[in-house]
């Protein structure tokens, strides 16, 4: 069972059927339980379910040197935080021991789709490098409207679209276009250069269609979902929409980098407390008006739940409709399947992102 929360904190029952409202109201008692629980019981019929609290950010949460952290809140929430493994939080293939079968699945499930879609444009190069192509998946019956761009995982150092092919199938079946690429990889490359590189997609997808886009993103690629959602992209090309990018799926994303740094994974991504806040979406200006659907798989780590927590408070906060969802049984791999699946609510979640932004 999916668990959706909107910005209001409202609960159509009709159209979402077996589905749970998650409170966004942010006031909890000790216990942390809603302290408005009575009131949404009222409205929808139904008990809240909070999301996970944010974190306290005065000085850096996460303790990382040459934090400026300062005053008895900063100090207490260095010390809760430096007692959280990172290393066990982020490192989702010790807690998922069958993830090579499920990854192979995703190679197989990947190569079907490249047969079976449609129509399939492959290897199309929109940058300079071998990795910077993109494959673009079309369905029988296109509808207008933007594309749907998926964006891969791996921590910014492994995978490619060959991988991911299947993620376009969910949303083909209803009409929409979508496009998935590949990016280079670190160290050969920093993070924030592959943020430019998804970037440089979504303008050659522009000028090629002249369309606008809806992005969606696992893990990493919830990371790069985020940073084109807050992209000021007239500040980059004078001729493209202000709202080239309208709307985001970000699924396991990672929107705050610096609890990275503390760990393996940081050894090709190379990043310092600095360069780390610096490429974080969290730390941004949020993108006023613009939806993010922030998901997470049920069965993940503690800090990938505060991941979508602090999105939802910090871009909340700055004018963005962040709706935060989790999936109710998967893990950092399954929890993408749904996109593959035409009747999913992941699915659905999409393509209903790209009808609105039509």
């Amino acid at each position: 069972m999916q668990r959706v929360g909107n910005l209001a904190g409202r609960f159509d029952k009709e159209r979402h059927g077996r589905v749970h409202i998650v409170c966004l109201n942010l006031s909890q008692d000790p216990k942390g339980r809603c302290l408005k629980q009575a009131e949404c019981e009222r409205r929808t019929g139904h008990g809240a379910i909070l999301p996970p609290a944010p974190r306290e950010r005065k000085g850096d949460p996460y303790g990382l040197p040459g934090a400026p952290g300062s005053g008895s809140l900063a100090a207490m929430d260095r010390q809760i935080t430096t007692a959280i493994n990172y290393e066990a939080e982020y490192n989702n293939r010790a807690r998922v021991p069958e993830h090579a079968e499920i990854m192979a699945q995703w190679s197989a499930d990947a190569s079907r789709w490249r047969k079976d879609a449609s129509e399939a444009r492959l290897d199309v190069p929109y940058g300079e490098s071998v990795r910077q192509c993109v494959d673009i998946f079309k369905p029988r019956k296109e509808k207008p409207g933007p594309i749907a761009l998926f964006i891969h995982g791996g921590y910014w150092q492994a995978l490619g679209r060959e991988s991911f092919s299947h993620m376009a199938r969910g949303a083909n079946k209803h009409g929409v276009t979508v496009a998935v690429p590949s990016y280079d990889l670190c160290p050969q490359v920093t993070v924030v250069d592959i943020i430019n590189q998804m970037r440089a997609c979504c303008l050659f997808l522009w000028k090629t269609y002249r369309r606008k886009i809806v992005v969606s993103g696992h893990s990493a690629g919830g990371h790069l979902t985020a940073a084109l959602l807050a992209t000021q992209w007239h500040k980059i090309d004078e001729d493209v929409p202000p709202l080239l990018v309208s709307g985001g799926l970000a699924i396991s994303g990672l929107f705050d980098l610096r609890p990275l740094v503390q760990t393996s994974i940081n050894e090709k991504l190379r990043l310092t407390s600095d360069s780390a806040e610096a490429a974080s979406p969290l730390f941004w200006e949020a993108p006023v008006g613009l939806k993010l659907i922030a998901a997470v798989g049920g069965e993940e780590s503690d800090e990938f739940k505060h991941q979508v927590a602090d999105i939802t408070h910090e871009w909340h906060a700055g004018g963005t409709a962040v709706i935060p969802l989790t999936i109710d049984g998967a893990n950092h791999f399954t929890v993408i399947e749904g996109l593959a699946d035409p009747d999913d609510l992941m699915t659905h979640t999409l393509v209903g992102l790209a009808s609105a932004a039509g």
